[in-house]
């Protein structure tokens, strides 16, 4: 996950493409100072009027073995059986994309990818013509413009969710912040970050979430070890007793065709 970060960024900063860290890459940059070791994407933020111009750099993504997708793409292996954490239920994902503008993968590797999300501009003006659309974040003054992706516009979404609306002074402008990489190409990289980054990640996921590993939904469950080593005991003895309790029942129907075949 960490090269494809890094091929991606290269290809952005190449060209100029303004964008920042976001989302749960945001907050293992900031709170570890490195990936969230159990996610499987690699989250970018731009705005949309951005989302344009790096479609157009397909090409450059293909010349270091990944490929890109944007909305107008239909990607075959996005289809799959999803768990909807928010309004717990299961559904089947489509073949587009929606809340990314672009996704990216390795051309050999279809399990991990970038995602790269759009936002766009609120003026007060805007947000208060129709607040009921818009999710406003907590102690919003009401003199800011907003900076929102699908999650916080209702236009786009069934559900606003997940801090989808941020204070545009919260973002802008971007600083550089240096983070650990263990891609085997550079151990230590230089990679925008929104303004305040504690603001924005505390109305993303919470105050909590900045210092305290919260693992929620089904990798509570996959991955709860990475925060505590007693569940982490807990899932490898549940796992052996899994293991155990099939080999005996492996060994029971063996022995009862085994009895069978001497009665015979």
């Amino acid at each position: 996950m960490s090269l494809l970060l890094t091929k991606t960024s290269r290809i952005l900063k190449r060209h100029n493409v303004e964008y920042w860290l976001d989302k749960g890459t945001l907050l293992g940059v900031h709170r570890d100072n490195e990936l969230i070791p159990w996610e499987y994407d690699v989250d970018l933020g731009v705005m949309n009027a951005t989302c344009g111009a790096i479609a157009a750099l397909k090409s450059d993504f293909e010349a270091v073995g990944l490929t890109a997708y944007d909305r107008e793409d239909d990607i075959p292996h996005k289809v799959k059986l999803t768990y909807d954490t928010e309004n717990h239920h299961l559904y089947w994902s489509d073949s587009r994309l929606h809340d990314p503008c672009i996704r990216v993968y390795d051309t050999r590797d279809s399990s991990m990818w970038v995602d790269i999300y759009w936002y766009v501009e609120l003026t007060p003006e805007e947000v208060a013509a129709d607040r009921t659309k818009v999710l406003v974040p907590p102690d919003y003054n009401e003199k800011d413009s907003l900076v929102c992706c699908s999650e916080g516009l209702q236009e786009h979404t069934e559900h606003m969710c997940c801090g989808g609306c941020v204070p545009k002074n919260s973002l802008f402008p971007l600083q550089r912040k240096h983070m650990n990489v263990y891609d085997g190409i550079e151990s230590v990289q230089e990679q925008p970050v929104p303004a305040a980054v504690s603001q924005y990640l505390s109305i993303q996921y919470g105050e909590n979430a900045l210092t305290s590993r919260e693992i929620k939904g089904w990798k509570s469950v996959v991955c709860g070890f990475w925060t505590s080593p007693l569940l982490f005991i807990v899932h490898l003895t549940l796992f052996i007793g899994m293991l155990l309790a099939l080999a005996i029942l492996y060994r029971r129907k063996c022995f009862t065709r085994n009895s069978k075949r001497r009665k015979l």
